[in-house]
């Protein structure tokens, strides 16, 4: 079975004249024909990088009909990259996007928003543009390269671009501490404790969590919690409400309680004795957080 070559088949041997071959309306010797005909008639991979080392013969394959050829050109060096950044795959465009700023003026507005977003991570230069771009990844680069638009980029549509801005700038954080994203709202309560009077009443339980972890302050109000990663932390953090806590309704808060109180509980003058701790726990775990603790 033959071998898929870059053209699918196996090419026709070049006829080559005493005059030379003309190919791309040029005039090439014999043995330049011999050396095209050859790297066409290749396995694809490796005529692929052979084209990439032939430097010599980019002006034959930078306008190839396959884009796999035009890329490899392009990715070898910028010499041609004035006609490929008009390329009709978006592939290869990306390529000379990709190699350096100076077509970006043109490709910043490109069809493709990989190209596009390529343009925002390389530069601040055209920030200005890209800063509305209809692709939320792109607005999303353009809001982690600089603080610059993020009065623009606090109240856009994408979650994703919103959290960029909670996370890198607290100014704008009497605005997004109401966001309907709680992911959003969450960078707000991690970034600052400014708002923890009012996240601390957040309808979601990762938020509270977060306000939870930053300070013991409205651990009285946590330590009752509706959720039980809330309550956790309460446990953890301090021996304060391990009263209420001892009897929590989940097994891992009820645990937590206990290897706070061995932690912080001295033993009797009897070794084997152990601190009042919920021994007497329903769930198996924890009678074996007791039984292992003795027989230490």
């Amino acid at each position: 079975m033959k071998k898929k070559t870059l053209y699918g088949q196996t090419p026709t041997r070049v006829v080559t004249q005493s005059s030379g071959v003309r190919i791309g309306g040029r005039i090439v010797t014999k043995e330049q024909a011999e050396v095209i005909a050859k790297i066409k008639a290749m396995d694809q991979e490796d005529g692929l990088k052979e084209i990439e080392h032939l430097l010599n013969y980019h002006w034959v394959f930078k306008d190839d009909k396959s884009w796999k050829v035009r890329l490899a050109v392009a990715h070898a060096s910028t010499k041609y990259h004035g006609i490929l950044k008009d390329d009709a795959d978006w592939r290869v465009r990306l390529a000379v996007t990709e190699a350096s700023t100076k077509y970006h003026k043109q490709l910043v507005t490109d069809e493709a928003w990989q190209v596009r977003l390529v343009a925002a991570r390389a530069s601040t230069t055209y920030h200005d543009i890209l800063v509305s771009d209809v692709n939320w990844a792109v607005r999303e680069a353009v809001a982690k390269a600089s603080m610059t638009y993020h009065e623009q980029l606090e109240d856009d549509e994408d979650e994703a671009v919103r959290l960029v801005v909670a996370k890198t700038s607290t100014k704008y954080h009497e605005q997004l501490m109401c966001d309907l994203s709680w992911r959003v709202r969450a960078a707000v309560a991690k970034a600052s404790t400014t708002y923890h009077d009012i996240l601390k009443d957040d309808m979601d339980w990762e938020v509270r969590l977060v306000v939870a972890e930053a300070s013991t302050k409205y651990h009285e109000q946590f330590a009752t919690d509706e959720a039980w990663q809330v309550r956790l932390v309460v446990a953890k953090e301090t021996t304060k409400y391990h009263e209420q806590l001892v009897d929590d309704v989940e097994y891992i808060v009820r645990a937590a309680v206990s290897y706070v109180s061995l932690k912080h509980q001295p033993l009797t003058e009897d070794p084997h004795e152990v601190p009042q701790i919920p021994n007497t726990d329903t769930n198996w775990w924890l009678k074996d957080i007791v039984k292992n603790y003795k027989e230490a």
